[in-house]
C-alpha cells in the first residue's frame, strides 16, 4: 500500500465542551495518511490517477473551521469519513487531531487524538417483481447511500429477467451496485436487511416473490465469509446471468474464483434472456 501523507495543516475552529472554548475557538493541527495505489499515477503522470492533496487540504478546512463539535474524537471521524467518501482512491486513512491549547490545568506539550479507518468495495445484487420494481430498487439505493458506513455506491442499468429457482412468478427487474464500505461484511448484511424490511420484504417462500432483495456477492478484494449468516461470495451467483450481466457492465475484469466475470458470463447459455431497460 502506498501513501500520501499532509501533516500538521493549521486551522482555526470552535470544538470543545467549554463554553469559552466555542466562543473564543483555538488552534488546531491535523495529520493526515492516505493509503491507495500509486503505480498508475507513478506510470501516467496524470493527476486524476492520485489524489490531490490541495483538494484534500481545503476539504478537511471546510471540517475544521466548520460546525462546531464538542469532542475531537467526534471531528476525527468527521474528516476519516469525509476522506473516504469524496476521494475514492483512498483505501485507509489515518486522521490525528493535535489541540495544543486544551483547557488543562497543568504542563503538557500536546493533546492528540488518531483513528484510523478502512474501506473495501463489495457488489451487492439487487432485485423486486412486486409493484413498481424500479421503483424499490432505487429506495433501496437511496436507503444504503443514507448509511454513514456507505461512502458510495455505483450502479449498473437495470435489467429485466426471468425468475430463477422458482418460475411460476412474474419477471424482475435487477441490478448490480458496487458501494464503498466502512464496516465489517455481518455489519453490511444488517444494512442491507434493515433495507429490505423498511421496504416490506416478507420472507415466506425461498426464491417467491419479493418487493426487494439484497444480496451480498462479493468484494474487490475476495474476502471470503462462510458460516450460517453469510456465504461469500454468493453461492450462486456464477450461475445466475441475472447477476453476471449487470456485474460485467460495472466490473467486467473482476476476477471470481480465479476467472474474470466476463468469462464467467461467456460460460452461461441464459445470458441472452436478460433484456436491458431504458434508462
Amino acid at each position: 500500500m502506498d501513501n500520501i501523507k499532509i501533516d500538521r495543516m493549521e486551522f482555526y475552529g470552535y470544538h470543545g465542551c467549554l463554553a469559552e472554548e466555542n466562543r473564543l475557538g483555538q488552534k488546531f493541527l491535523v495529520d493526515l495518511e492516505l493509503g491507495l495505489d500509486l503505480r498508475r499515477a507513478g506510470q501516467t503522470d496524470e493527476l486524476d490517477k492520485t489524489i490531490n492533496y490541495a483538494e484534500v487540504f481545503a476539504e478537511t478546512k471546510k471540517i475544521v473551521e466548520g460546525e462546531p463539535v464538542k469532542l475531537i474524537e467526534c471531528l476525527a471521524e468527521k474528516i476519516a469519513s469525509m476522506i473516504l467518501t469524496k476521494f475514492l482512491l483512498a483505501e485507509n486513512v489515518k486522521v490525528t487531531i493535535h489541540k495544543p491549547g486544551a483547557p488543562i490545568a497543568g504542563a503538557f506539550r500536546d493533546v492528540s487524538v488518531t483513528v484510523e479507518r478502512s474501506s473495501y468495495y463489495c457488489y451487492l445484487g439487487l432485485g423486486s417483481n412486486i409493484g413498481n420494481k424500479a421503483e424499490y430498487i432505487l429506495k433501496a439505493m437511496d436507503l444504503l447511500k443514507k448509511n454513514p458506513n456507505i461512502y458510495s455506491l455505483e450502479s449498473s442499468s437495470f435489467y429485466e429477467t426471468p425468475p430463477w429457482g422458482k418460475t411460476d412468478q412474474p419477471p424482475f427487474i435487477n441490478s448490480v451496485a458496487k458501494v464503498k464500505c466502512g464496516c465489517e461484511l455481518h455489519e453490511l448484511l444488517e444494512i442491507c436487511q434493515s433495507a429490505e424490511l423498511e421496504l416490506g420484504r416478507e420472507r415466506k417462500e425461498h426464491w417467491g416473490p419479493r418487493t426487494i432483495d439484497i444480496d451480498l456477492l462479493c468484494t474487490d478484494k475476495m474476502a471470503s465469509c462462510d458460516d450460517e449468516l453469510l456465504k461469500l461470495p454468493h453461492p450462486y451467483m456464477l450461475e445466475r446471468a441475472f447477476v453476471l450481466v449487470p456485474l460485467a457492465e460495472l466490473s467486467p475484469e473482476l476476477k471470481i474464483k480465479g476467472m474474470a466475470v466476463k468469462a464467467h458470463l461467456a460460460k452461461l447459455n441464459d445470458r441472452d434472456t436478460i433484456v436491458k431497460l431504458n434508462d
